[in-house]
């Protein structure tokens, strides 16, 4: 009798970590954490407070430079929140949650899986740093298939 036997990989040194695929668990230990998300919008709201006082500069002095910076300032902090809400910075997701995947390089050579969950966040991993550890050309197959494997769509750009 020959038996057709699959191996999967489940575990995947990446740039600063790994990824691993634990039964129905994506396991995600690159270094980042949930406070850096918390002192993003921290900062973007500094950026929106400070937009609010230059702006309120303007009715007491009449400026209208410090009302056009304040308006500014206060559209980047806006913006800025949004966009931080819309990153997760969580380390473990079930497989249900995540929607598809995505492989791509980015302008600084990085090779990246981003995550975009069903919650309409996304988790972006870097895999490979200008092709340091060469995971595009020898892990990359190992990765999608076992992203199939758990029936997450997955696109390579």
């Amino acid at each position: 009798m020959n038996f057709l036997s699959f191996t999967m990989k489940t575990v995947f040194r990446i740039y600063k970590g790994e990824i691993k695929f634990l039964d129905n668990k994506i396991i995600i230990t690159d270094g980042i954490f949930k406070w850096h998300k918390v002192l993003r919008i921290a900062y973007a709201v500094f950026f929106i407070l400070t937009g609010i006082y230059l702006s309120s500069r303007y009715l007491v002095n009449q400026q209208f430079l410090m009302m056009t910076l304040g308006i500014v300032i206060f559209a980047i902090g806006l913006l800025a929140v949004m966009t931080g809400l819309k990153i997760s910075t969580d380390t473990l997701f079930e497989v249900r949650q995540i929607e598809r995947a995505v492989i791509s390089k980015d302008m600084n050579s990085s090779l990246n899986l981003t995550l975009h969950l069903k919650n309409s966040q996304k988790r972006k991993v870097t895999l490979d740093y200008k092709e340091e550890d060469q995971f595009n050309s020898l892990h990359i197959n190992e990765l999608i298939g076992t992203l199939n494997y758990y029936k997450i769509i997955t696109e390579v750009h």
